[in-house]
């Protein structure tokens, strides 16, 4: 294990608040402490904090978000979530090489993405170069997104996720008198998310890191793009409150999910399955429009 100095509290306070500044920041004692604990835990290079609590949009039910960068042998990168023994606050940490991190940044719709726009960078361990983000160098995503340095092919992949996960919720329901009404919704808020994650990364445009349907829709529909995927209409903000509950942390949370998820499915369903059938054939039409669009701009650079 590796000995390190040890973390100027004054600093990292100073460099907590800063990165949570907004409308709603979270409590500057349950984040330092949230923050001090994954850096005695993890012992790396780079911290950087996304999420609510980078936005300034903390509530509730908000966790905390941090990105720990740190030498690793596996290629790939690992999610873990911790709970602090004191305060009790979620942590959902995402674990990267510093090596292989910029270049997943550039995955348009992943987490990755996100985080090296919107998040901050809270911590660096003495000696050690960081990878920084937008935010860090005040660099504007929407002027970085005018280059066209992200990867729009990532809306394909994501249009595939899902129709796979209305098909698992289809699956969780499928044998009469043992049906799964909870992972049914788990699987249709994910078809929702991914669905319009889908729709905004075509039309290269940027989002938050969030699970919220309705923020996402409310994106979507923005008066620049004004994607109405048929049906999604049909169900209140309400609905799509509970249903967002489900992709917290990535699965169920028996503390806010529905109170009848059979009815919530039920009533979810059909603009599932209108939405994927509009994004099997709207997203390859986003991007082929934006190819051509490059294209005639490389022409008139050239």
């Amino acid at each position: 294990m590796t000995t390190r100095t040890p973390v100027d509290r004054a600093a990292l306070t100073d460099a907590l608040t800063a990165a949570s500044a907004g409308p709603n920041p979270p409590p500057i004692a349950r984040l330092l402490a949230a923050a001090e604990y994954v850096i005695e835990r993890a012992e790396p290079d780079q911290v950087i904090l996304f999420g609510s609590a980078s936005r300034g949009q903390f509530h509730r039910n908000s966790d905390f978000d941090f990105l720990a960068l740190q030498p690793r042998d596996d290629p790939g990168f690992g999610w873990t979530r911790w709970t602090h023994p004191e305060t009790g606050d979620e942590m959902d940490v995402l674990f990267d090489d510093p090596e292989r991190a910029p270049e997943r940044r550039w995955l348009a719709g992943t987490v990755h993405a996100a985080i090296f726009a919107e998040g901050a960078t809270v911590f660096a361990a003495r000696g050690r170069e960081t990878v920084p983000t937008l935010r860090d160098q005040g660099i504007d995503i929407e002027d970085v997104m005018k280059e066209g340095r992200y990867d729009l092919n990532k809306a394909l992949d994501m249009a595939r996720r899902t129709r796979t996960r209305l098909s698992n919720a289809d699956d969780s329901i499928r044998v009469a008198g043992d049906e799964d009404w909870h992972t049914g919704c788990q699987n249709i808020q994910e078809c929702f998310e991914k669905g319009l994650k889908a729709l905004l990364i075509a039309h290269d445009r940027p989002f938050d890191y969030t699970h919220d349907i309705r923020a996402l829709r409310k994106a979507a529909d923005d008066d620049e793009i004004g994607e109405k995927p048929p049906r999604l209409n049909e169900l209140t903000d309400d609905d799509l409150c509970v249903l967002s509950n489900y992709g917290k942390g990535g699965g169920y949370d028996a503390a806010q999910g529905a109170a009848d998820p059979e009815a919530l499915f039920k009533k979810c369903r059909p603009a599932a399955g209108a939405l994927v059938e509009y994004i099997t054939a709207r997203v390859p039409a986003l991007l082929e429009h934006d190819r051509k669009r490059r294209e005639a701009q490389k022409q008139e650079i050239d």
